[in-house]
């Protein structure tokens, strides 16, 4: 029998504004086209989390719940109206999947999910964001998270709940203009948001700035005081294909964690970085080594001042630093792609199945 699954997303409504700003024929566009089209921006999750799972042997497509054109399109196709919520409840409805994976559980509503329980046999959902006490988890059947600690609250409440790191989809290396590790143009690169969410790794970024050639792209500048050293090397947004085509233009690049991780290693850039190539400094992290060797695949600071060090050493020392990144790409292509990511998920999606389908059967 092959399993089917829904998996739903969200994605960042600059991104999405921008994307469709560039290609103002898209909104009337067919819906296939549309995805398609968003699908090799390579953003967020793009279609990473299906591809793996159809290559485990299951059915799998994506929606993206707040895609307003997208999803207006997909409604006007299939000769039915309504809101956003009632389009996705119509297309889980007609498809009727064995599996719903739900990627942003803050706009999930608790009456939705006791609607569609009727048309599918799991329902999913992952958590790496902070909890919001509106969710309700009791109407879950499996809760998947990138953190330990989130894994083992929802155990203790008596909730299915796994461990599942975050990874990198080798195609989007098919997307770049790779070049040589030495013909890299940006000695090094920090990409991410700077906002309430990342208050500890401020000082970081302007010890960084101030002492270190790092050039910055991301959100949240408007949030800077007026005289930070990072203004001034910070080149704004930059989303999928513009993103990995920074770091992958990059020798060094940096990770820092949001707050909410705690003691662990557990966000995307561990992967995108590596698996562009990039070197990667990552702070410190109780599982790090569990995840990369480090010293031969990463490295690792504790302080912003060993981190400004490091850079400044591995930049003088650019064979060394070579190949640490290419330890680290290979590690990253061969243990931490969403391939790997998916068998593990099909085989964790289909003992539960069997499970709901069983219990009835033996006393």
């Amino acid at each position: 029998m092959m399993y089917s699954c829904l998996f739903f997303t969200t994605y960042h409504p600059n991104f999405m504004n921008s994307f469709y700003q560039k290609r103002s024929f898209l909104a009337k566009a067919p819906y296939y086209l549309q995805l398609k089209m968003l699908y090799e921006e390579c953003f967020g999750d793009s279609d990473f989390y299906s591809e793996g799972l159809k290559k485990a042997g299951w059915k799998a497509e994506d929606v993206i719940i707040n895609c307003q054109p997208l999803q207006q399109t997909w409604a006007l196709e299939n000769d039915f109206s309504g809101n956003i919520l009632e389009i996705t409840f119509e297309q889980i409805r007609r498809a009727k999947p064995q599996v719903i994976y739900l990627h942003d559980l803050n706009i999930i509503p608790k009456e939705f999910l006791i609607a569609v329980r009727p048309f599918t046999e799991l329902i999913v959902g992952q958590m790496g964001t902070i909890i919001s006490k509106e969710i309700p988890f009791e109407l879950y059947d499996i809760i998947f998270s990138s953190l330990p600690y989130y894994v083992e609250q929802f155990r203790r409440s008596g909730l299915a709940s796994y461990y599942q790191p975050l990874a990198f989809d080798p195609r989007v290396l098919e997307q770049l203009n790779t070049v040589p590790y030495h013909e890299r143009q940006i000695n090094c690169s920090f990409v991410g948001g700077i906002s309430n969410l990342h208050a500890q790794s401020y000082e970081l970024l302007e010890v960084l700035a101030k002492e270190t050639p790092t050039e910055f792209w991301g959100y949240g500048t408007d949030t800077l005081p007026q005289n930070s050293a990072i203004r001034s090397r910070h080149h704004g947004e930059v989303w999928g294909k513009d993103m990995f085509a920074v770091l992958s233009s990059s020798k060094l690049t940096i990770n820092r964690h949001g707050d909410l991780v705690k003691n662990y290693a557990a966000n995307m850039r561990l992967f995108e970085a590596t698996g562009c190539g990039s070197l990667l400094l990552t702070e410190y992290k109780d599982n790090l080594n569990e995840l990369f060797e480090i010293g031969k695949e990463v490295v690792a600071y504790r302080s912003p001042e060993e981190c400004a060090a490091l850079v400044k050493y591995y930049l003088a020392n650019p064979n060394e630093a070579q190949e640490i990144a290419k330890a680290g790409q290979e590690r990253t292509l061969r243990d931490h792609t969403y391939t790997k990511r998916m068998e593990q998920t099909a085989e964790i999606l289909e003992r539960h199945l069997r499970y709901r389908r069983e219990k009835n059967r033996f006393p």
